[in-house]
């Protein structure tokens, strides 16, 4: 299949032109043209009037509010022409226009569209219609949203992308059916259907859903993913339809929201055999249809708009179907890369009711469910009339004033939230759905999810019990790791950093459902060994490593990505072949680094995050050669397991260079300590072995003294979370360890616990931040939970050999705890450690699964060599 020429299927130029002239009419010329911006946008052009004028004019359509200036000053406009003669002048003239996403809830897809009209006085016209000759530029971004006051008269803004067609985005965005006809002439053995898309598909057989899987074909890049169903039980003898509803999905969003404009494809293929030994194959061609669906606006980040009344009864039933249906336009053959996509799917995994609910106006009612959780809801209304609008928004927490907090989803841009309707940033996360007439209407919403606590549904006359219900999604991971121990605060936290790691895979690891839903590379390359211990990651993150869309390239930390997730899956599964797909991109990053070194450390430090979120960070340069030095041992550690040993033995040497190199730089003999003085300075350099082995003792004590006089709080980041609790641990100080995890006063764990997170925050503060933006389901944190199993439950991944066949149990016996489970089921079956404390000796089981073999240190300091089987050690001092 991975060597199929692919031929699209998509709307026909000439529908979508037709539709959008009932929408806008045809009087007003030029393309429709829109920057490819956070929200808010700006456009720009220059111009020259050659000669004297005697009138100038302008006239624009655009979806919503815009505000254009001629020469740096405003223009009053409207629908009608407005004069520009005044404000034009002999020679060269700018064009400004500053526009909005939306400015009501039905539609968040917009764009612009007009012309320049110039009259000369010797009689000669010139039109100047939007085209690719206009410039978008990017006046503010994510981090600086606020408009510097001299942005007109600035000429220093980058440009950045537009679109630019004859068809307004908002039809080119638009969501299909696509259908085709299938006859079955004999009996059916198998059936089997492969699609694929460009932007997300949701199949059907006869009006029924072929499975439930959820955004599929999901976030890869360069390749396109395809799926497979068995849809035998589907077909009938005779007639059959084939059906899709399309989506934009990644396809049509950037990884910071910006919205592009590209048609929605669909590809697919039926394989059929017969019981008669004989079998057919039926591909999408120009003999499927084509139709719009109810989905009127639909993306990842700002939701969903869905006109039920809009809807085909019935389309994808055999037999002629009501509404308009046009021939496909079939695209030219491409050889772009089929790949089956060999991961489970996202699907619901879990239906919730609200636990509380409050009528907060007329029809306006709040719902709680008790968790954050990430996915969507169902809706049913009763007695919607033709037109009633139904508005759902999501919330993940409330402010401390008990009002409700919308900053993970962007401050609202409706006339009736922002001034003038004039804000930074456009509503995300909102579904709208416009009823038809029904007695009963039951709504969720097929190609959009986020993560949310809460939600407020406008538009509502009757609630009852079974009015809305949360619909929790991920991909539909294996669960390996089990956690079970008497003390409560580590139950409550591996809860937490498991529904925090559900809710963030969707297509790929996001850091959080709700704000940008970005796939951050930083994030899941530090995480990956919790993500490891609690799920099968093998295929799933060893697919996105390689082809997944990725956010930041270039930055220290994130870009490590490269090499850390492959070596931490290789570990875990004993799989080298993620090791082999990825090795020349590796070799690339280094090869890039190599040449910006300078005395054998990085020269120019890209490190913008360091130890991200940190309380107290570590420099640029000190980070970035902690992630230089690490680069270099890891890739001469994965070319000797390839074979590659030139490669190797010079990567081997290259690294014990630059280690000495960054000892020189930044070890305080005195002190037994790192220049940067603070936990992630020490936490880093132990755990990526840049301390000498003479001098790892003593700075693990300083790690200690540090710790103790923070009076027992974490100062860590991502980066160096993960390894602060066994590094304490491995050097004696689990008594530390213990107070940081009993801790329950800011920074802590136990206080993201106490200002009521179900989900791991993105930052140290819990749901008691005041930051606006901030969110309450970023996995980072729950990084802890590695700690759980390596330490507590002793099963040392990195310490024995890959996919566990040689297992390093040592586990840390910390009393207070009481006992303590961990159970990871590997390849080869179940390794369990089990411990409880009774008084001053302890009791410890520890089951081998078959095929494996144990190298086992004791609390009392035996070792013990076992095979596979279980086994049991009473009373032992630790």
């Amino acid at each position: 299949m991975s060597d199929h020429k692919i031929k699209w299927l998509c709307a026909p130029d000439q529908i979508l032109l037709k539709e959008q002239d009932k929408k806008y009419g045809n009087t007003c010329k030029g393309e429709w043209i829109w920057p490819c911006a956070y929200v808010r946008g700006y456009l720009y052009k220059g111009f020259t009037v050659h000669g004297a004028l005697k009138a100038a004019y302008v006239y624009y359509e655009c979806d919503n509010a815009f505000d254009l200036f001629i020469n740096k000053r405003a223009v009053g406009v409207s629908d009608a022409e407005s004069s520009i003669t005044d404000l034009v002048q002999e020679g060269y003239n700018t064009v400004h226009i500053r526009v909005y996403q939306t400015n009501r809830p039905e539609q968040f897809t917009s764009a612009i569209r007009g012309e320049i009209h110039l009259l000369y006085t010797d009689q000669r016209e010139e039109v100047l219609y939007t085209d690719h000759s206009w410039e978008a530029l990017r006046v503010g971004n994510f981090y600086e949203p606020d408009e510097p006051e001299d942005w007109l008269s600035r000429e220093d803004y980058p440009r950045i992308e537009m679109v630019c067609d004859k068809i307004h985005p908002f039809f080119l965005r638009h969501s299909f059916y696509f259908k085709k006809r299938l006859i079955v002439k004999k009996t059916v053995s198998s059936a089997v259907l492969y699609a694929s898309a460009k932007g997300l598909y949701k199949a059907f057989v006869n009006g029924n859903s072929v499975s439930d899987n959820k955004f599929v074909p999901g976030a890869m890049e360069e390749i396109y993913e395809y799926q497979e169903y068995d849809i035998r039980r589907f077909l009938d003898y005779g007639e059959n339809t084939i059906g899709f509803i399309t989506g934009n999905g990644w396809y049509n969003c950037r990884s910071w929201g910006e919205l592009t404009a590209k048609k929605n494809m669909i590809w697919f293929r039926v394989k059929l055999a017969y019981t008669d030994g004989t079998s057919e194959t039926v591909s999408s061609d120009d003999s499927c249809f084509i139709a719009f669906s109810p989905l009127a606006d639909n993306d990842l980040q700002f939701g969903e708009r869905y006109d039920a009344r809009k809807e085909i009864p019935n389309w994808c039933k055999k037999g002629k179907t009501k509404g308009r249906w046009y021939p496909v336009q079939v695209l030219e053959e491409t050889n772009e890369r089929l790949c089956r996509q060999n991961y489970p799917p996202v699907k619901p995994v879990e239906y919730l009711h609200a636990v509380k609910k409050t009528q907060v106006s007329e029809q306006c009612f709040l719902f709680d469910f008790g968790v954050n959780v990430s996915g969507r809801v169902q809706i049913k209304i009763r007695n919607g009339q033709s037109g009633d609008r139904i508005i759902i928004r999501y919330y993940e927490r409330f402010y401390p004033t008990e009002v409700l907090c919308d900053g993970p989803y962007l401050p609202v841009y409706f006339p009736e939230d922002a001034k003038g309707g004039k804000a930074n940033w456009s509503v995300r996360n909102l579904d709208v759905y416009i009823c038809k007439d029904a007695s009963i209407q039951k709504y969720e919403s097929e190609f959009t999810y986020t993560g949310f606590r809460y939600i407020a549904v406008e538009g509502l006359k009757e609630v009852a019990d079974d009015t809305v219900q949360a619909v929790v999604m991920h991909q539909d991971l294996e669960e390996n790791g089990i956690v079970i121990t008497s003390y409560k605060p580590i139950m409550q936290l591996w809860e937490m950093a498991k529904r925090s790691y559900r809710g963030n895979i969707v297509g790929g690891p996001t850091d959080c459902p709700t704000r940008e839903k970005n796939f951050w590379n930083g994030d899941i390359q530090t995480y990956a060994p919790a993500a490891c211990w609690y799920m099968n990651n093998h295929e799933f993150l060893g697919r996105w490593s390689e082809h997944g869309r990725k956010i930041e390239y270039g930055v220290y930390g994130w870009e490590d990505e490269e090499y850390i997730l492959p070596w931490t899956l290789f570990w875990f599964y004993g799989d080298r072949t993620i090791l082999e797909k990825k090795y020349r991109s590796i070799l690339q990053l280094a090869d890039r680094r190599k040449k910006d070194e300078r005395n054998d450390l990085t020269r120019h430090a890209h490190a913008p995050y360091c130890d991200h979120l940190s309380l107290v960070n570590v420099p640029a340069d000190f980070f970035a050669d902690c992630y230089y030095c690490l680069m270099l041992q890891r890739i001469s550690q994965i070319a000797e397991i390839l074979g590659d040993q030139r490669t190797a033995d010079a990567y081997r040497q290259k690294r014990i260079l630059s280690a000495q190199a960054f000892h020189k730089k930044y070890y305080l003999e005195e002190g037994f300590d790192y220049s940067p003085r603070c936990q992630s300075a020490i936490v880093l350099a132990l755990a990526f072995g840049l301390t000498p082995k003479e001098c790892r003792s003593k700075t693990a004590s300083q790690l200690n003294e540090y710790v103790i006089k923070n009076g027992y709080h974490i100062t860590t980041g991502y980066m160096a979370t993960p390894f602060l609790l066994g590094i304490l641990c491995d050097y004696g100080y689990r008594d530390t360890a213990w107070r940081l995890i009993h801790q329950t006063e800011y920074p802590s764990w136990r206080y993201l616990i106490q200002t009521g997170a179900t989900t791991m925050t993105e930052n140290w503060e819990g749901c008691a931040t005041n930051d606006l933006y901030a969110s309450m389901n970023h996995y980072g944190f729950g990084s802890i939970s590695s700690w759980f199993f390596e330490s507590l439950g002793g099963i040392r991944v990195f310490d024995g050999t890959p996919g566990f066949r040689k297992i390093v149990l040592r586990p840390v016996i910390i009393p207070q705890i009481g006992a303590f489970e961990a159970k990871y089921k590997t390849q080869t079956g179940i390794v369990r450690v089990a411990w409880i404390v009774q008084g001053d000796f302890v009791d410890i089981k520890i089951e081998i699964p078959e095929g494996s073999s144990a190298a086992v240190t004791l609390p009392n300091g035996e070792t013990k060599a076992l095979s596979s089987g279980r086994f049991e050690f009473h009373k032992m001092r630790y």
